[in-house]
């Protein structure tokens, strides 16, 4: 048969296995469109190998041969052929040959092979041991051939990568050497000389490190370029064995490149890899460079930057935030703390979601987790949260918000609290008050006193409170006319109040405060026809205790 019309019915043969795979896919081999497609398929290849003793299909350059020859730019547009290629580089096929005596028995546990994921397959010890496995002797895969031309470009390879692992040790960083060595690397791995392309793949991440710009240039270039072409599963092992050179290539780079940009994304896949397969501790030093450098912590210019962002941000797919959040609550893989981490250093790419849980969860112990996780993002987290709080929000999910403000918020934020110390639901105003003292610097006395004659009655209490607290010497008035001012409540809040503004005053321990306290002590009020009760005549003694001892110290 020409080789034109082998290639015809290659082509013939690729489209009806195609169509077989995702048949199986499916349907069982029993299905009767299944079966007839076997049939047509079992037809193709006997017509082949009535004229020939095998049909080797081969992939390579990620272009697609037939028994050593490329196939026709008519053939190779084809989308069948695209496909089929994708499956030979997804099962880390580097030739698939069909021999003389193939019998359709044989057909079926390589195709059902082919119909399931790569995963699957490498589970039961890859497509190789699945297809000897299944006693399949005219159906080989990756096997070794030598014709003079092999050995030929296999003593071309040899000098090559000689060559290449010379000079990279010796130091020299020859741009022409570096640059051409991704297609040394892949030529190497077409072959299965695999420890040999893994040497060079190491000495080229040696290579990022060093000082030189042009040479991290030339090495970063050359791994994109290897990881561009390598399958799925190889690429994922080769970036997990050198991740840490990367990592601290990151650290140190300063010029951005396409190939920063590349490797960039790669990593992305690496850490999507790792989470899903719950390996958390070794995905963390991946997100924690890219949130350094997206926080300028690590300095970079604006290009680096972007790219870093748009990687992280890559990581942090629902999908990813599921898994994550799922091993914070179970603890299942003993992993909880390493999830937490990378969860908090996603901060506002997770922030949305932990809200959405935080506002919708009925289960106590999950918003607490949410609270804490949140709490650990610091600082860069307040501007999304002053964006959410809204006086009309359900007055649990707002006193969380104001929660998450009051721990992690600066003073700036305090104009977002004030507001809610007049908040209608008392828990709301309790916190609202609480982040103020907490978050609220200089200001807060201000603030406070502003509230204290404008805030619902029984409120004041807990504002008088942290006025002591705060030992604000300007509130001593302030407080003295509330004492005095008639409220519209109950006699014990009367009296709590009473109590707690004479503690304050000794908190504050400012001597002006003597003479009313002293009042307070005898046995009449102001208008001598009132007297004060027990709680509130001991409170007034404890402040003057406390602010006599304090000016006998000073």
């Amino acid at each position: 048969m020409s080789s034109s019309g082998i290639q015809e019915k290659a082509v013939d043969t690729l489209i009806i296995m195609n169509s077989a795979i995702v048949s199986l896919h499916l349907y069982p081999p029993t299905n009767a469109m299944t079966a007839k497609t076997i049939d047509r398929l079992y037809e193709t290849f006997q017509t082949i190998l009535e004229d020939e003793k095998s049909i080797i299909f081969e992939e390579s350059d990620r272009n697609l041969l037939v028994s050593g020859k490329q196939l026709s730019h008519k053939h190779l547009g084809k989308p069948q052929v695209a496909i089929f290629l994708m499956l030979m580089i997804n099962y880390g096929i580097k030739n698939l040959t069909f021999e003389k005596g193939l019998g359709k028995i044989e057909l079926i546990p390589f195709l059902e092979a082919m119909s399931t994921k790569p995963d699957e397959v490498k589970s039961k010890g890859g497509l190789e041991q699945v297809i000897t496995g299944g006693k399949i002797p005219h159906i080989l895969i990756n096997r070794k051939t030598f014709t003079a031309e092999d050995q030929e470009r296999q003593g071309v390879l040899k000098k090559a990568e000689n060559r290449i692992i010379h000079t990279l040790d010796a130091g020299i960083i020859d741009e022409r050497v570096v640059k051409s060595s991704y297609r040394v690397v892949q030529e190497l791995f077409t072959e299965g000389e695999n420890e040999t392309a893994e040497a060079i793949i190491e000495r080229l991440s040696n290579t990022l490190l060093v000082d030189d710009v042009t040479a991290r240039a030339n090495a970063s270039e050359a791994l994109a370029k290897i990881l561009e072409n390598l399958y799925a599963e190889q690429k994922i092992q080769i970036l997990r064995a050198m991740s840490g050179k990367i990592v601290d290539w990151l650290k140190i780079e300063t010029a951005y490149t396409p190939a920063l940009q590349k490797i960039s994304t790669q990593l992305t896949n690496l850490a999507h890899s790792l989470i899903r397969n719950r390996q958390f501790s070794d995905c963390h030093p991946i997100v924690h460079v890219f949130r350094l450098i997206i926080s300028n912590e690590i300095q970079k210019n604006d290009d680096i930057r972007s790219a870093v962002s748009a990687a992280l941000t890559e990581i942090a797919s629902n999908e990813i935030l599921d898994i994550l959040l799922e091993e914070i609550r179970t603890n299942k893989d003993n992993e909880k703390i390493e999830a937490a981490k990378i969860l908090t250093i996603m901060s506002e790419l997770s922030l949305h979601r932990l809200l959405e849980i935080l506002q919708k969860s009925e289960d106590s112990s999950e918003r607490v987790l949410v609270l804490n996780l949140i709490t650990e993002m610091g600082p860069g987290a307040a501007h999304i949260i002053t964006d959410m709080i809204d006086p009309k929000a359900p007055w649990f999910y707002l006193r969380n918000l104001v929660r998450l403000l009051g721990r992690i918020g600066k003073e700036e934020h305090t104009r977002v609290l004030e507001p809610l110390l007049y908040h209608e639901d008392h828990r709301v105003q309790r916190e609202a008050l609480k982040g103020i003292s907490n978050i609220g610097g200089s200001s807060r006395g201000k603030i406070l006193l502003d509230a204290l004659p404008k805030c619902d009655d029984l409120f004041k209490a807990g504002i008088v409170a942290t006025l002591g607290s705060l030992k604000s010497r300007d509130a001593i008035h302030p407080l003295i006319e509330l004492f005095k001012t008639k409220l519209s409540v109950p006699d014990e809040v009367k009296t709590d109040l009473q109590e707690k503004i004479c503690l304050a005053l000794g908190n504050i321990g400012d001597k002006e405060a003597l003479s009313f306290l002293t009042e307070i002590t005898k046995h009449k009020g102001f208008l001598r026809f009132k007297s004060y009760t027990p709680a509130v005549k001991t409170a007034a003694e404890k402040a003057l205790g406390r602010i006599i001892r304090k000016a006998e110290t000073q």
